[in-house]
């Protein structure tokens, strides 16, 4: 371990969490050993940093011969035209090979992708609705959003909008929240 000239700093050592200082300030007044002791630890910061700047540019220096090596080594060989492969060249040449595939499911399990729907006019929803409501009007117990679904069959995407339209329209009742909800018909008063 060396100590920094006149800092009374190890540049290595600590004791305890702690710089070891030189027992030579102890006769000092305190706050002047203090602002000394400050001074000396910013010169040996400076110190250093000159150091480690004079390192990188020393490194940097070093790096650039090795590029003019490399360059002049390229151009002997004659391959100053070609570019330098990078990574990103590399990885395009990679995905431009065609991947073999280990095995192919057969086209018969393959499940058809599911076409888009398309949107139902207003006079569809009526119409699914009027269903809707002759099938809840047939049972007093009333069904789950999943047992009109099934007994109309609909999609489970369809179904929403036509049990909005008939709740709107107070053609039906609805008790409980989220799956646990019920749908009734409201009884008509043609028939009491």
């Amino acid at each position: 371990m060396s100590i920094i000239e006149g800092t009374g700093y190890e540049t290595n050592g600590h004791v305890n969490g702690h710089a070891q200082h030189s027992d030579d300030s102890a006769d000092e007044n305190p706050r002047i050993s203090g602002l000394e002791r400050l001074k000396r630890h910013r010169a040996a910061e400076n110190e250093i940093r000159a150091s480690l700047m004079e390192d990188l540019r020393n490194e940097e220096d070093t790096v650039k011969a090795a590029q003019a090596k490399i360059s002049e080594i390229r151009a002997e060989l004659g391959l100053d035209n070609e570019p330098t492969p990078n990574r990103k060249a590399r990885r395009a040449a990679k995905s431009a090979t065609p991947r073999k595939r280990a095995s192919v499911a057969p086209a018969s399990t393959t499940k058809p992708k599911a076409e888009r729907m398309t949107r139902r006019s207003d006079d569809e929803i009526a119409g699914y609705s009027a269903q809707l409501v002759a099938l809840l009007a047939d049972k007093p117990e009333g069904l789950r959003a999943e047992e009109i679904r099934a007994a109309l069959k609909l999609g489970a995407k369809e179904l929403p909008r036509i049990l909005a339209y008939g709740l709107e329209s107070k053609a039906i009742t609805k008790t409980g929240q989220k799956r646990a909800s019920r749908y009734y018909a409201v009884a008509s008063e043609s028939a009491s």
